[in-house]
């Protein structure tokens, strides 16, 4: 999928982040620090250090809290992954 397809297919508005982030597979307990490169409402893309199959279920860490945000994997390439939030995330991670 080209970056402009991807963009495309995005409804919500998304902010430029450079935040680093704990990326939980559910179904395998890997733990990975990424970076988060951009964030809507809805989804985020993030940089990772290995590859994340479209499917995949992940927990997604980016705030002091540790507070765990559901979330499907919805696009991958061999360095980022796009994924949409299972709910809706109420406000942009803090810097």
């Amino acid at each position: 999928m080209s970056e402009n397809d991807r963009h495309e297919r995005r409804s919500e508005l998304r902010m430029a982040a450079d935040k680093k982030v704990k990326v939980i597979l559910v179904d395998g307990g890997v733990v990975c620090l990424g970076t988060l490169l951009d964030l809507s409402l809805l989804g985020a893309r993030i940089l990772v250090p290995l590859r994340i199959e479209a499917g995949k279920k992940i927990d997604l860490i980016f705030d002091e809290q540790q507070q765990r945000h559901p979330s499907t994997v919805v696009w991958n390439t061999e360095t980022e992954i796009g994924i949409s939030f299972d709910t809706q995330v109420p406000v942009a991670p803090a810097s």
